[in-house]
Parts: structure tokens; C-alpha cells; sequence
């Protein structure tokens, strides 16, 4: 039974991957500058995942881009 969440495409067909995250965004004082912090919660399975700054969140989301082969369907 397909998720009532996902896009309609992926509901039609079978080889579709899906992934849903809630991001969690927050500044931490760092001396005078603040540094962003990042966390990514899995919809599906709830597992975390933290990020000490974007470049780290993004290539997180890249390799998930680039192997669809573990995505939830």
C-alpha cells in the first residue's frame, strides 16, 4: 500500500524512490559568530541524523541522491 503522503508519480509506479525528512535548523553561539547546526529525522524509520554545518547536511543529501537502491518504497 503506498504512502497517502508520497507524490501521486510514486504511487503508479513501482521503481519510484521516496524519502521524507523533517530538518531541524538551529544557531549556536560560537564566541562573537554563531554557527548553524543541522538534523535530519527520517520519516519512515525516525532515525537521526546530525550536521555540524551545511556543506555536512548537503553531502548527506547527495549521497542519498546518488544510491536509490535503499530507498524506502
Amino acid at each position: 500500500m503506498a504512502n497517502r503522503d508520497e507524490p501521486d508519480a510514486c504511487k503508479a509506479e513501482a521503481h519510484c524512490t521516496y524519502r521524507s525528512y523533517l530538518l531541524r535548523c538551529w544557531a549556536e553561539p560560537q564566541g562573537a559568530n554563531v554557527m548553524w547546526r543541522f538534523s535530519l529525522e527520517g520519516v519512515s524509520d525516525q532515525a537521526r541524523h546530525g550536521f555540524a554545518d551545511l556543506p555536512s547536511l548537503l553531502k548527506f543529501l547527495e549521497g542519498e541522491c546518488d544510491d536509490p537502491s535503499d530507498a524506502d518504497l
